[in-house]
């Protein structure tokens, strides 16, 4: 017990403010002669310094204690702290100020390799896993956040673990190829197995937004119903005013009559079978829907015309009589 009491007054420098308290047994004090516990330590300078190495320019930990809480400081400019245990290292904090868990490099203010889990019952992760349901060869890895879902590499295709039976699972993916979103609702309370999730959702790198696609071929393409307060199309094609023109070419009804025999529809109209293949513009069909208006409405007025001079007419007749 000498010998380790000797090693301490060595390697320990502090300013002493009572007596010191070395017994054969029982608590030690350094700087009280009355310790309450296996070990305690006093201070007036409100800070305990221990000095490694063999002379003074050895590294200095230096731990104070004020009035704000407790501060760890070392007087390296090169070297940070480093938290281990027998399985090696834990955290390490360098000395720019950045933080790895699982990495002695951090490249950021906070880097996390492996899963981090955050959040009541861990049920938000975020992680890097193997996707190669993504395609590509040497781009395959994707990040993910989980709410109640993680998974390990190369495990199966959109299969998630999680870590709450009574929550559903959602992920938000991405990778050099996008973003997509998945989701499963539980079934009698089983979201802690693994599941296969549902791709609701997918953001292609070239800016495509797919809605219950996974393979969008425009900007927003959605595979199913869509409600809306309102919709406001920009024209790609000019208002059909130009049916009120004196110069427009107005077919007759029976050139009318003649087309809608030889071709089964409208002209200037797709036909059913080309709507059905390739969809419908609905900027372009409605101003196609209003060139068809305009000319019934001229057919109507000539219509009208025809009608009251044969009014006038049989008037006529009539007084005759």
């Amino acid at each position: 017990m000498k010998k380790v009491v000797v090693l301490i007054a060595v390697l320990i420098s502090f300013s002493i403010e009572a007596q010191n308290t070395f017994p054969a047994s029982g608590n030690v004090g350094i700087g009280i002669s009355s310790p309450s516990s296996k070990l305690e330590l006093k201070s007036g300078g409100q800070r305990f310094k221990f000095l490694t190495g063999t002379n003074s320019s050895g590294y200095i930990l230096d731990i104070g204690i004020n009035d704000d809480g407790i501060n760890f400081n070392n007087n390296s400019t090169i070297r940070g702290f480093n938290f281990k245990n027998a399985n090696g290292s834990l955290m390490n904090i360098l000395s720019n100020g950045n933080i790895g868990i699982g990495t002695t490099t951090p490249k950021a203010k906070l880097q996390v390799d492996g899963a981090a889990k955050v959040g009541k019952w861990s049920v938000l992760t975020l992680d890097w896993t193997n996707q190669t349901n993504w395609g590509g060869n040497s781009n395959n890895w994707a990040g993910y956040i989980g709410f109640n879902a993680f998974r390990n590499n190369n495990e199966t295709k959109d299969y998630y673990k999680g870590t709450n039976r009574y929550t559903s699972k959602g992920v938000f993916e991405g990778s050099n190829y996008g973003f997509r979103w998945l989701y499963r609702n539980h079934n009698g309370y089983d979201s802690d197995g693994q599941h296969k999730l549902t791709e609701y959702m997918r953001l292609t790198n070239n800016g495509n937004l797919g809605i219950g696609t996974n393979n969008p071929d425009s900007k927003l393409t959605v595979k199913g119903k869509i409600h809306a307060e309102e919709v406001k199309i920009d024209l790609s094609v000019p208002a059909p005013d130009y049916v009120f023109k004196k110069e427009y070419d107005l077919p007759t009804l029976e050139q009318v009559q003649q087309y809608i025999q030889e071709k089964g529809h409208l002209p200037n109209i797709p036909s059913a079978k080309m709507m059905e293949t390739e969809g419908v513009d609905l900027g372009t069909m409605n101003m196609k829907l209003l060139e068809k208006i305009e000319e019934l409405t001229l057919y109507t007025i000539e219509q009208q015309k025809e009608i009251k001079e044969l009014k006038s007419i049989v008037e006529k007749m009539i007084k005759k009589r």
